[in-house]
């Protein structure tokens, strides 16, 4: 099977990036602070990569990277580009539903901004 529609992959590309994302989150909420000293790195690299909501965002990584090579190969990269500050709002919102972190009105009026910025770039 394949999905030949390039809007389809380009948002499930931005899809599986915000999703990574939240997968991260969750993994380093399970890890806590990560201190990357000389005398700790080892260790705290050992406690990332052996974190299974790391891998899995790790996993969804790497399938929006290949939907983002489709998409950005079909598309062009100054069409696509744009398109990834859907994450940024995303990350923003659901960071706010899951783990509880504000959202003030700046941060609305932001994500604003950004959906006029998205909308102007897809038209040029």
């Amino acid at each position: 099977m394949s999905i030949n529609n390039p809007y389809i992959v380009l948002f499930f590309a931005i899809f599986t990036a915000v999703i990574s994302q939240i997968l991260f989150r969750f993994g380093v909420g399970n890890i806590g602070e990560i201190n990357l000293s000389k005398s700790t790195f080892p260790n705290e690299i050992l406690k990332i990569i052996t974190s299974v909501p790391i891998i899995c965002g790790l996993v969804f990584y790497s399938f929006g990277f290949l939907a983002w090579m489709s998409a950005m190969s079909k598309l062009g990269l100054s069409y696509v580009y744009p398109f990834t500050s859907l994450n940024y709002i995303l990350v923003l919102i659901f960071s706010w539903i899951i783990f509880e972190e504000p959202l003030s009105l700046i941060k609305w009026l932001g994500i604003l901004i950004i959906i006029i910025g998205i909308f102007l770039a897809s038209r040029g």
